[in-house]
């Protein structure tokens, strides 16, 4: 934990998310209330882990996780894996498969997204909140990339890739029991895709070239989700819409980063090297990192072949019954569990526990989101615990 920065609000602490590709460089600086549990750590999405369209992989940029919990362990706010898909037409039309890929092979609206995802997660859908201004932003951002490309696409003549930008944030109210407490959250989900057009190419079987050009897609999913009980959802929206709050990329890793990048493609001799530096660099967290991915995609698409009216009904009743609440995606990164790397057979021997409390008269408990928040002192009433592991939270 260290001193928010300058431009931060009052009453803030700063978490740094450190990036162990790039030897443990800091990459992500999380904003959260003073007096509040940060944890942190970065995700890999897909095998490759970097912006090769040509890789088969759906790989993205590492992402940034936490969770920030309040110190009476009840509230909280994190920033989830960043789920990545694509889709591919031409002579790349295979490119994606299911086993590297999230469950989505074509496009989707943020907001549709958000109902499959809460419908996964095990929260009712309440309803949709709107996110005007922060659309209008995007898409001037989305103006500017693609202003850009097009201009580099005149110059060039339409010989090299070609590159155009989308971008989409959505919004949803959710609800769920935990333990006595009824609990408000709010779920948001910006999606960024980029589609690269490659000029019409001669095949390897024929001697003219492509009627058409190729195309690929790629999308990834930034969520963050938000929680409390519902007479604090009001107080804990005003704490972290303020400018500044939550998650913000460093500079000097988002350069090291693309600095990387550019090795990979100007010295492909070292594209072996580099990949086994990165897994290497990862140790166990690379194999959670992956076995995190996989659970994602399993998860997601068992909700997707249910049906978004099957899957939502099913998570409301879920959500609004008394059940033990099941280890999250934030959870599964996050928590010292057993990650073991099927490729080489190493694994790291961890525990995961979530305590719940117990008030002394026996009619309130709930279980707190960090083991290591105490509601004795914060919340009315003397509070007992008990470590119990994380729930399956089975539907």
């Amino acid at each position: 934990m260290d001193s928010a920065p300058p431009d931060a609000p009052a009453d803030t602490d700063k978490g740094i998310i450190s990036d162990p590709i790039l030897h443990g460089m800091a990459a992500i600086e999380v904003t959260y209330p003073a007096k509040w549990v940060f944890k942190g750590g970065m995700y890999l999405s897909g095998e490759a882990g970097f912006g090769d369209f040509l890789v088969q992989d759906c790989g993205w940029t590492p992402i940034g996780v936490y969770r920030a919990t309040s110190p009476d362990g009840l509230s909280f706010v994190e920033q989830l894996p960043a789920p990545a898909w694509g889709w591919a037409s031409g002579l790349h039309k295979d490119l994606y498969s299911a086993e590297k890929c999230f469950p989505l092979h074509g496009p989707t609206t943020a907001q549709e997204f958000l109902k499959y995802l809460a419908a996964t997660l095990g929260v009712e859908y309440v309803s949709d909140e709107p996110a005007k201004a922060e659309n209008a932003r995007l898409q001037e951002m989305v103006l500017k990339a693609n202003a850009a490309s097009a201009e580099l696409k005149k110059k060039d003549r339409g010989k090299l890739p070609y590159t155009q930008w989308t971008a989409e944030l959505a919004r949803a109210s959710v609800r769920y029991k935990n333990g006595t407490f009824t609990m408000k959250g709010r779920l948001s989900a910006q999606l960024n895709c980029r589609e690269v057009t490659y000029p019409a190419e001669k095949s390897a079987a024929a001697a003219k070239a492509q009627e058409t050009p190729t195309t690929v897609d790629r999308c990834a999913a930034s969520i963050v989700y938000l929680a409390a009980p519902g007479n604090q959802f009001a107080a804990l929206i005003d704490q972290w819409d303020r400018p500044g709050m939550g998650a913000r990329a460093l500079d000097a890793w988002k350069q090291a980063r693309a600095a990387r990048a550019m090795s990979d493609i100007n010295e492909r001799s070292e594209f072996n090297f580099i990949r086994d530096e990165e897994r290497l660099s990862w140790p166990y967290k690379f194999a959670r990192s992956k076995a995190v991915w996989r659970k994602m995609s399993t998860q997601f698409n068992d909700t997707m072949q249910l049906g978004m009216d099957k899957a939502l009904a099913r998570s409301a009743m879920f959500a609004n019954s008394q059940h033990a609440i099941a280890a999250d995606w934030v959870d599964d990164l996050l928590d010292e569990r057993a990650a073991t790397d099927s490729e080489n057979g190493s694994s790291s021997k961890e525990s995961s526990l979530r305590t719940t409390w117990i008030d002394s008269t026996g009619k309130s408990h709930f279980q707190a989101m960090s083991a290591s928040t105490n509601p004795n002192g914060v919340l009315a009433g003397t509070w007992t615990q008990q470590q119990t592991a994380h729930g399956e939270g089975t539907q």
